[in-house]
C-alpha cells in the first residue's frame, strides 16, 4: 500500500525520532503519539503505523506501540509494507524493535514468496536503518513445475532490496532427474531485475536406480524467474559421479561425465555430456600405464524420465583389448537401445593383436558390434570384416573369453574368382595368439595355374571348382615348426584324358593342393608339403602328388609304396627318346601293352605313364634312343593315401584324468596326432588337449583339471601334412567335474586420487585357462568386506565407487573359473585415501579509509 502522510510534530527520545500527527502529555514524562505516526532518525522515518498509538517514556527510557498496532517498513518508492501487527518496544538506543506477541504480516521478500503459516524466527527490524529481518520458509522459484522451499535468513531493506543467507543443506531442488543438495547459497532481491538465489555449491545426486556410490557437484548457480542459471553466462557445467545405467545390473558404467544442464521447452530441463565407459571386458581407458591417442566415449542424455539415450563413439590407438580375446576396439560409433532392455550394438572398428607382416591385423573391420551383459559377458560382431587377404561379409561372430573369437563368415577373393562360406577361430593360448579357419568355396583357375608337368596343364583348360574344402589361417613353415606363414590351403580334383591301348579316357587326379599367401602368391604341388594348420581342428586340408627321386641316369630306379596311382613322364628338347616301365615283377609296360590299370599321353615331345594301383616294390624307367642332345628330364609322382587312425577307450586314470587309447596306422614318418574335447560328436570343432603327438604310442593321459564341468566326446585327429586329416571320435561322452579352484591372484595393488570418487584395482591376469572372470572384495575393515563383492568379469583393472565418509578402505581378489570354482582370497591391500577438501568462508565487506 501507500504511505500515508507525512505527520508533522516529532519527539526524540535517545536516538529515535516519533513523528506523529498528535503529541499528548500524560504526565510523568509521559507522552503518547497518535494519528499518522512514523519511527526514526532525526532526518528520517523508516517505519510507519497505520494504526495503534506510541508511548514514549522519558523516565523510563522506552518506547511502546499499543496492542492494536500496525507496523509497516517505508520503502524509498513511497509505498509501505507491511510487517506485523500488535504491541512492540523500540530501544532508543539502537532502534531496535521487539514484536510483543505480534501477527506477522510480511507477505512476500520480494518476488520470493514466504510461507506466512510458519512465524518468523530471529525477528528484527531497525527504525534508524529501515530494515527488516529474520528467518523465515520462502518458496523458490518454480523449477520443472515443483517450487521448492528453504529457509533464509534475510535482510529487506527500505530500498527493496533483499539479502541473506540459506541454512546450509537446507535448499534441495530436482531437475532432469538429479537431486542438487545446495551447500552454499545466499538470497538477493533487486526492485530491477527481481529476485534470485545464488548457489555456490551444491552436492549433485542421481536417483538410486542409478546405484551411485558418490556424488557430483556444481558450482556457481543462480535461480531467478527464468529458472536455473549460470553465474556470469553460459553453460551450466555439472559435475556427474561415476553412474552404472539401469537395468544392465552394474554392468554398464559411464565414469568421469563431463555434462551441461539445459532448458528445453515447457520448462523441463535435461543433461547431455559425454563421459567414459566400462561394459564387460571392455574399458574405454584401456590398460593401466598404456599410452592411448584419441579417445572413446558415451554421450548420453538424462531427464526427469531417466535417460533418453546412450550414444557410443570415438577412436583410439593402439586400441582397447576386448577381455583377453586377442581382440581390441579401436574405434565404435552407434546406439545403446534402453527399452525395453538395455542392450548395446554399435559399429565398432576392431582388429586382431594377432598381426601377420605385412598386412598387420589378421581380422580387422568396422562390424557392428553387440555387448552381452551378462555371463558369460560375450561380445557380438556382424556384417563386414577383413580376414587376411579376403574380404569377409555377413559375419556371425562371437567374443568368448573362454575360445576366443569364432564363427561364420563370407569371404570372397576376386583375383581366383574365390566365394564361399568359413568359419574361423582366433585365440589366445598361453602368451600366444592362433588363427585357424575353414571354409567351403567356389574358385576358379586358369589353364595350367597349378602347374605343368610333361606338356599336362593342371587344369586342362580354365575351370571353375565348386564346394571346394579349404583350410585357411596359421600354418608350419617347417618341418620343425619353429616359424609360421599364413594363407588358404585347398585341394581340388583334376580330370586329365588319357590314351589306354583300346581307347581312351578320363582320369582323376584326387585332392591336388594348392596354396595361397597373404601375398596373393599361389604354390601347388610338391611345394606343400611344409604347410599344416597348427590347429588341426578342422576336416578341411590337402594332398599332393609326391615326387620320387631317380637313383640313377641310365636305367632310373624308384620305389613305389602303398599308393592307388602313379604318373612318371618325361619331356626332352630335341630328338625321340623312349619311356619304357619295368614293374617290381620284370613285367615291361608300353604305351603298346596291355597292362592293368595303365594309360599314357603322348605329345611330340613327352611321354606321361598314369598307373591306378601300381604293385609296390622298386620299378624302373628305362630310356632310350638317346643321341646326347634330348636335354630330357624325368619325374615320377605317387600320390600319398591317407592315414587311419581310431580312438578305442577312454578311461578314468585319477582325479580329473583320464587315458585316451587310440589305434592308427601311417607309412609317413612325419604324422602326427592331435587329441581334442568337443561338445557334440561332429564337425572337429573343439578345444586341444594335446599335438604332436606319436601315432604310434597309442595312449595318452589328458589332465582335465581346467576343463568346464561338462559331458564331453573327445576325438583324434591324424595328419600326415598331405592329406585331409582324419578324424575319429569315441563313441562315449566323458563326463568332467571340475572342483579345482583357480590360485589366488597375485599383484593386487589399489590407488585413489583426486577427485576421489575411486579406488581403481589392479592385479596381474591368472595362467589358468579356464579362469573366466574376477571378483573384487571391498571393505572398511581389515578381513571384513561390508561394502560389497564385484563381478569385473574378465578385465584386470576395476574401478570401485569412494563413499565421500572413507578415509581407509580394504581389498582383496579372487579368480573363478567356467565350472563356477572360485579361488582364495588375495593379499590383502589397504588404500588410503588423502582427501583435499574445498572449503567455503562467508566474505565480510568492512568499511576503509
Amino acid at each position: 500500500p501507500t504511505a500515508g502522510p507525512p505527520p508533522t510534530s516529532q519527539k526524540t527520545l535517545g536516538n529515535v525520532t516519533v513523528y506523529a500527527d498528535t503529541f499528548t502529555d500524560l504526565g510523568d514524562d509521559l507522552w503518547q503519539a497518535s494519528g499518522h505516526i512514523r519511527l526514526g532518525s532525526s532526518t528520517v522515518a523508516y517505519v510507519e503505523l497505520s494504526a495503534g498509538v506510541v508511548d514514549l517514556d522519558y523516565g523510563a527510557q522506552s518506547i511502546a506501540g499499543s496492542s492494536d498496532s500496525a507496523v509497516s517498513l517505508l520503502m524509498d518508492d513511497g509505498t509501505a509494507t507491511p510487517v506485523f501487527a500488535g504491541p512492540f518496544s523500540v530501544d532508543p538506543s539502537s532502534g531496535e524493535v521487539t514484536p510483543l506477541g505480534v501477527i506477522f504480516q510480511l507477505a512476500r521478500l520480494g518476488d520470493l514468496g514466504v510461507d506466512t503459516a510458519t512465524p518468523l524466527v530471529n525477528f528484527g527490524m531497525n527504525v534508524l536503518q529501515g530494515t527488516v529481518s529474520g528467518r523465515a520458509r520462502i518458496t523458490v522459484h518454480p523449477i520443472e513445475d515443483v517450487h521448492p522451499s528453504a529457509t533464509v535468513n534475510f535482510t529487506l531493506h527500505h530500498d527493496g532490496h533483499v539479502s541473506g543467507d540459506l541454512g546450509v543443506g537446507d535448499l534441495a531442488f530436482q531437475a532432469a532427474g538429479v537431486t542438487f543438495a545446495v551447500e552454499n547459497a545466499t538470497l538477493s532481491y533487486d526492485p530491477a531485475s527481481g529476485g534470485k538465489i545464488t548457489i555456490g555449491h551444491a552436492s549433485v545426486v542421481l536417483p538410486d536406480v542409478f546405484s551411485v556410490g558418490s556424488e557430483g557437484s556444481v558450482e556457481n548457480l543462480m535461480i531467478t524467474e527464468s529458472g536455473l542459471q549460470r553465474v556470469g553466462g553460459g553453460s551450466i557445467t555439472l559435475s556427474l559421479p561415476d553412474m552404472n545405467v539401469p537395468g544392465t545390473g552394474g554392468k554398464f558404467e559411464l565414469a568421469r561425465a563431463s555434462v551441461t544442464l539445459s532448458l528445453e521447452a515447457g520448462g523441463k530441463y535435461c543433461i547431455h555430456g559425454k563421459a567414459g565407459f566400462s561394459l564387460p571386458n571392455i574399458a574405454s581407458t584401456g590398460k593401466p600405464g598404456q599410452y592411448y591417442s584419441g579417445g572413446l566415449y558415451a554421450e548420453f542424455e538424462l531427464d526427469q524420465t531417466g535417460l533418453r539415450y546412450v550414444l557410443m563413439g570415438g577412436t583410439i590407438e593402439p586400441g582397447i583389448p576386448i577381455g583377453n580375446s586377442g581382440m581390441a576396439l579401436t574405434g565404435l560409433e552407434g546406439e545403446v537401445t534402453l527399452r525395453p532392455e538395455v542392450r548395446v550394438q554399435i559399429t565398432g572398428t576392431i582388429e586382431s593383436e594377432l598381426e601377420v607382416p605385412p598386412l598387420g591385423p589378421v581380422v580387422s573391420g568396422e562390424p557392428s558390434v553387440w555387448v552381452k551383459l551378462s555371463s558369460p559377458y560375450e561380445v557380438g560382431i556382424s556384417g563386414s570384416v577383413q580376414v587376411l587377404i579376403f574380404d569377409a561379409a555377413d559375419a556371425s561372430l562371437v567374443l568368448s573369453q573362454s575360445r576366443g573369437l569364432y564363427g561364420e563368415v563370407h569371404i570372397t577373393y576376386p583375383p581366383y574368382a574365390l566365394n564361399g562360406d568359413a568359419s574361423l577361430h582366433v585365440w589366445r593360448s598361453g602368451g600366444e595368439f592362433h588363427f585357424t579357419g575353414s571354409a567351403t568355396v567356389t574358385l576358379g583357375f586358369e589353364k595350367g595355374a597349378l602347374g605343368t608337368y610333361w606338356g599336362i596343364d593342371l587344369p586342362p583348360s580354365d575351370l571353375t571348382f565348386g564346394n571346394v574344402g579349404a583350410e585357411f589361417g596359421e600354418f608350419c613353415h617347417n618341418s620343425s615348426c619353429s616359424s609360421t606363414i599364413y594363407g588358404f590351403k585347398g585341394a581340388v580334383d583334376i580330370t586329365i584324358h588319357v590314351n589306354y591301348l583300346f581307347g581312351s579316357r578320363d582320369v582323376t587326379l584326387a585332392q591336388y593342393a594348392f596354396f595361397l599367401d597373404v601375398d596373393g602368391n599361389l604354390d601347388h604341388g610338391s611345394s606343400l608339403d611344409q604347410y599344416r594348420l597348427i590347429d588341426q581342428a578342422t576336416m578341411l586340408a590337402q594332398t599332393r602328388a609326391l615326387g620320387l627321386e631317380p637313383a640313377s641316369t641310365d636305367v632310373i630306379t624308384y620305389e613305389v609304396s602303398n599308393t592307388d596311382l602313379i604318373m612318371v613322364g618325361m619331356d626332352w628338347q630335341s630328338g625321340s627318346p623312349e619311356l619304357t616301365l619295368v614293374d617290381p615283377e620284370g613285367v615291361t609296360v608300353t604305351t603298346d601293352t596291355d597292362y592293368p590299370g595303365m594309360g599314357y599321353t603322348n605329345t611330340v615331345t613327352s611321354t606321361v605313364y598314369l598307373i591306378e594301383n601300381p604293385k609296390t616294390g622298386i620299378w624302373q624307367a628305362h630310356i632310350g634312343n638317346l643321341t646326347g642332345s634330348e636335354d630330357y628330364s624325368f619325374g615320377a609322382l605317387g600320390r600319398n593315401l591317407p592315414p587311419t587312425v581310431t580312438v578305442q577307450s577312454v578311461a578314468p586314470a585319477g582325479e580329473n584324468l583320464y587315458t585316451i587309447h587310440w589305434m592308427a596306422d601311417d607309412a609317413d614318418p612325419e604324422a602326427t596326432l592331435a587329441l581334442y574335447y568337443d561338445t557334440d560328436d561332429s564337425g572337429a570343432d573343439g578345444r586341444l588337449i594335446a599335438q604332436g603327438l606319436d601315432p604310434a604310442a597309442g595312449s595318452y593321459v589328458w589332465d582335465a583339471s581346467q576343463v568346464q564341468t561338462g559331458d564331453y566326446y573327445v576325438y583324434a585327429c591324424m595328419d600326415d601334412l598331405k592329406n585331409v586329416p582324419v578324424v575319429s571320435y569315441f563313441t562315449a561322452t566323458v563326463s568332467v567335474v571340475n572342483t579345482q579352484p583357480p590360485a589366488a591372484p597375485t599383484g593386487v595393488k589399489a590407488t585413489a586420487s583426486p577427485p576421489w570418487k575411486n579406488i581403481t584395482v589392479c592385479w596381474d591376469r591368472n595362467t589358468e585357462a579356464d579362469v573366466v572372470g574376477y571378483n573384487v572384495y571391498y571393505g572398511r575393515q581389515s578381513g571384513t568386506y561390508d561394502l560389497g563383492l564385484y563381478d569385473a568379469t574378465n578385465v584386470t583393472c576395476f574401478d570401485l565407487p569412494l563413499p565421500p565418509w572413507m578415509n581407509v578402505g580394504y581389498v582383496a581378489v579372487t579368480a573363478y573359473d567356467n565350472s563356477g570354482n572360485e579361488s582364495p582370497l588375495s593379499e590383502e591391500v589397504q588404500v588410503t585415501v588423502e582427501r583435499v577438501y574445498k572449503v567455503y568462508l562467508p566474505l565480510v565487506l568492512r568499511g576503509f579509509r
